[in-house]
């Protein structure tokens, strides 16, 4: 099963590559002047990206803890090696791995796994919101963004970003003030299999937020989420500072670089393996090249940097430490599925 999953995700990334190759020659794409672009790159900001993005493991883990504060306590920086080991695998075995650090983490600290997949849910709307609510507040506050490309589609995705912000904050209150009460609504009135899968979703929801239930716990994960964000947000507009060949890369401002970040993401949702790492390069030099007019070969040089820094770079670090800790991450991944998979349908059943 390993090996079938493998050979597909290198079929499907060899297709993924011979497209590239047969479009750039489609396009009279210069490969001579990518590669040039090596010497006109400013490494320091590379370095300051990837600093950033370590950092933000850092502040990732430590919100982890803060997670599990009123079930048990852990020190500061005791989940890290979960959080860079999942990562890890996310990035090498695609979104299919991404229950390893839930995984890892009820295996480190030697609570349930439910609870760990519960926060995990929780993590994911803290994400969302902290994103959204930084993509908006530095398109509306830019100081160029008279001149923004056009100006008025990101205006409105920036008020729309800010709304889904406060639409999933007030999800949250819902679900955590009334929770079980949705849950039944949605096994009453929607079909069988859909109304049990939503239901199973809201109460894993509730249960995470119950299990983080002090007030000030919940505030201390929002700040460090908001500042998690604006780090990684800070590792896009050092990345992209970076292609010093460009002027427009080279004095790009944050309310255009969160517009990257957004993009970013949506490349990143490819759930093949190695395939992901392309598509993310494919979106991020497209948007550089459509909507910032970036010449294309300097905007797929940028596209790989940015890809690298904030996706990329914690590859050797989890391989080193998986390998210090005897972690098999095809191993950790296929046990981490199947357990979520046998929860799901006893919460359905």
């Amino acid at each position: 099963m390993k090996s079938k999953k493998l050979l597909f995700s290198l079929a499907a990334a060899l297709v993924f590559v011979a497209l590239l190759v047969y479009g750039s020659h489609r396009t009279h794409f210069r490969w001579d002047i990518l590669a040039q672009q090596t010497h006109y790159v400013r490494w320091t900001n590379i370095f300051i990206g990837m600093l950033l993005i370590y950092a933000a493991y850092l502040v990732r883990a430590y919100r982890w803890v803060i997670f599990l504060r009123p079930t048990r306590r852990l020190p500061a920086f005791y989940l890290l090696g979960t959080q860079v080991i999942g990562f890890t695998a996310v990035a090498l075995l695609g979104r299919v791995a991404d229950l390893t650090r839930p995984y890892l983490v009820a295996r480190r600290s030697n609570l349930p796994i439910a609870l760990q997949i519960a926060i995990y849910t929780v993590e994911r709307m803290f994400d969302a919101c902290s994103m959204a609510t930084i993509v908006g507040v530095a398109l509306l506050l830019a100081p160029n963004k008279a001149t923004m490309p056009h100006r008025e589609l990101a205006m409105a995705a920036a008020r729309s970003a800010l709304i889904g912000a406060a639409a999933l904050i007030v999800l949250a209150v819902a679900v955590r003030l009334a929770g079980e009460k949705l849950a039944q609504i949605c096994e009453n009135r929607m079909g069988h299999k859909l109304g049990a899968s939503i239901a199973a979703k809201i109460r894993g929801f509730r249960d995470g937020l119950v299990a983080i239930s002090s007030t000030g716990a919940l505030l201390q994960a929002g700040l460090l989420s908001l500042l998690m964000w604006a780090m990684i947000s800070g590792a896009y507009l050092a990345t992209v500072r970076a292609f010093a060949a460009s002027p427009v890369l080279a004095t790009m401002t944050l309310g255009r670089a969160v517009i990257l970040m957004a993009a970013s993401m949506v490349g990143s949702v490819v759930p093949i393996p190695i395939v992901s790492w392309f598509a993310q390069i494919l979106v991020l030099q497209q948007t550089l090249q459509h909507l910032y007019n970036v010449p294309a070969e300097i905007a797929l040089a940028c596209g790989t940097g940015i890809t690298f820094v904030t996706f990329l770079c914690i590859v050797p670090a989890g391989l080193v430490w998986s390998r210090f800790e005897h972690i098999s991450l095809l191993e950790v991944s296929e046990e981490s599925e199947h357990d979520a998979e046998q929860l799901s349908t006893s919460a359905q059943a």
